[in-house]
């Protein structure tokens, strides 16, 4: 139960994630819908003059970001859940909080929160994209236990122009690093959520989501994908040393090579949806 200074002011879908306003100072709360919940400061207390209301700017400067960030395209209007739409056949377009690029914050604030990786590997293109999730986090108010979640959204596509006619991915490689950038974790297996995507020019890039885990602190992530030049039966042997015609790229067909995806950091932002 939400504390009696606070009223609500919206939640996600499913009610697991409630926005609340303190009455008390203006701040904006994300509580999370779970047993014993920490909740999560969504719009801080500005410390610059706003010209406004004290208990005034913090929701002001929180509407004010969002706006700002839908004008400049830093997110917007997408398919929520491929899921769902496999379900039920009908699109789920919403407003996609993965954001784009990195968003210029009001007033004096400097960012802060995740930034995402861009990187083009032999016409192979792969986009990070983490989000900060405050209702899966667990952020105590006193003493250093917990962690942060964050999800991150991956897309990938074949660019025309590089002489590749296919590919699909074989494996995943990740490294998860602290703040201070220690390796802290490895992941790897085949594919990636179960699927081996194959990509060709002008194709619909492939997109899927997973998350991972950090400290309070944050940190980043960073990796790169086995993709195999041609088409590969998942299962038979993702290895080869490649034999038949020469791409552009200097690759034959049924060649295994690395696609790099960029470092991208892992931070809990200033403002937080």
């Amino acid at each position: 139960m939400s504390p009696p200074n606070m009223i609500l002011l919206g939640a996600n879908f499913d009610y697991q994630k409630r926005i609340l306003l303190d009455c008390n100072d203006g701040t904006l709360h994300i509580w999370p819908a779970r047993s014993n919940p920490h909740h999560h400061l969504a719009s801080p207390a500005p410390t610059f003059d706003t010209g406004l209301d004290a208990r005034d700017a913090p929701l002001v400067l929180w509407l004010e970001n969002y706006v700002k960030m839908l004008e400049s395209n830093v997110i917007g209007v997408e398919s929520i859940s491929r899921e769902f739409e496999a379900v039920c056949g009908i699109p789920s377009k919403g407003i996609c909080l993965y954001p784009r690029s990195m968003p210029s914050l009001p007033g004096s604030l400097p960012y802060c929160g995740p930034i995402g990786s861009e990187c083009v590997t032999k016409g192979v293109r792969v986009c990070a994209r983490p989000l900060f999730v405050p209702e899966m986090s667990d952020c105590p108010e006193a003493g250093p236990s917990g962690e942060l979640v964050f999800a991150y959204s991956i897309t990938m596509e074949l660019l025309e122009g590089y002489g590749l006619r296919e590919c699909q991915l074989t494996r995943r490689h990740w490294i998860i690093r602290d703040l201070a950038g220690e390796i802290v974790d490895t992941v790897e297996g085949e594919g990636v959520i179960g699927e081996f995507p194959r990509l060709r020019p002008g194709d619909t890039p492939f997109t899927y989501q997973s998350c991972t885990t950090t400290s309070l602190e944050g940190g980043s992530m960073e990796g790169h994908f086995d993709f195999i030049a041609g088409r590969v039966d998942p299962s038979s042997s993702h290895a080869g040393n490649g034999e038949g015609s020469l791409h552009r790229t200097g690759l034959y067909e049924g060649q295994t090579f690395q696609v790099e995806v960029g470092r991208f950091q892992l931070a809990k932002p200033t403002f937080v949806y």
